[in-house]
């Protein structure tokens, strides 16, 4: 089995480490697995996105996002319902808020109001998922200072966690 690397893993803060890697299978060359960031798999391969990210000392995993195609600071959620941002982020972000439905989300610290929304482009590595639902808090940094990426985001995704790392796959 011949194994092309070019893995990247870059910190994207003082305790965030960020890998992504891709894996491809040749059709034209069976049994070689390219690995790349940022980098395209060769024309004619079948591929899957794969992003890994590392725990902090506190094991959350965190990790920048873009939405719509600006960088967010973001926290993997699995036990938010959906994608979820401040009004502050929202509004930085250029997220459509014209068809907006409004109405309440429970939190850890109790219901708050929220906008429900349809985010064009969610990409966490090289994952890209577009037509993501989110909420809105009409709050800003101090009600939620960071993105929660949800499970309206995940659940399109294969997850695996194996002590500290989160492995996230687009099938």
């Amino acid at each position: 089995m011949k194994i092309v690397l070019g893995v990247l893993i870059a910190a994207l803060g003082s305790t965030d480490v960020f890998a992504q890697t891709y894996e491809c299978m040749s059709k034209l060359n069976p049994g070689t697995i390219y690995l790349s960031y940022g980098t395209p798999c060769p024309s004619g391969t079948d591929a899957k996105s794969r992003t890994t990210i590392t725990a902090d000392a506190q094991g959350q995993y965190f990790a920048t996002a873009n939405i719509n195609g600006s960088p967010v600071r973001s926290q993997i959620d699995t036990g938010a319902t959906t994608v979820f941002m401040n009004m502050d982020d929202a509004k930085r972000l250029g997220v459509d808020l014209t068809n907006a439905r409004r109405g309440t989300a429970q939190t850890a610290n109790g219901a708050i109001s929220v906008l429900y929304v349809t985010l064009a482009k969610v990409q966490l590595g090289d994952i890209v998922l577009s037509n993501v639902p989110a909420a809105v808090g009409e709050g800003g940094a101090r009600q939620q200072p960071h993105v929660l990426i949800g499970m309206s985001f995940l659940r399109q995704l294969e997850m695996k966690h194996v002590g500290n790392t989160l492995t996230l796959v687009q099938p």
